[in-house]
């Protein structure tokens, strides 16, 4: 499975191995919307995490693109975020 952003910015797009696609999420402030989405990174388990810089946050969705929780926010607070501008995910899955 690979998880990219399409050209609009504003939605995760799933291509399968079988090169189905699907779309999931939009442009707005709540969550599973997006405004300005910086980065994702997909963990060994299938974990999703995607960066939405407007809302220096990031949101976790499982492996069906089920959103789990949104995380952080702005501030200098741990757990909180300024203008994050991409996600790395180091292998461990942890």
């Amino acid at each position: 499975m690979r998880v990219d952003l399409p050209s609009s910015d504003v939605a995760l797009r799933r291509i399968s191995i079988d090169t189905s696609t699907d779309s999931y999420g939009s442009i707005g402030v709540h969550p599973v919307k997006f405004t300005r989405t910086k980065g994702i990174a997909v963990d060994p388990h299938g974990m999703i995490y995607v960066v939405d810089g407007a809302f220096s946050n990031f949101q976790m969705f499982d492996a069906e693109l089920r959103l789990l929780m949104p995380v952080g926010g702005y501030g200098t607070e741990p757990g909180q975020f300024i203008l994050p501008t991409g996600i790395h995910e180091d292998g461990a899955g942890t």
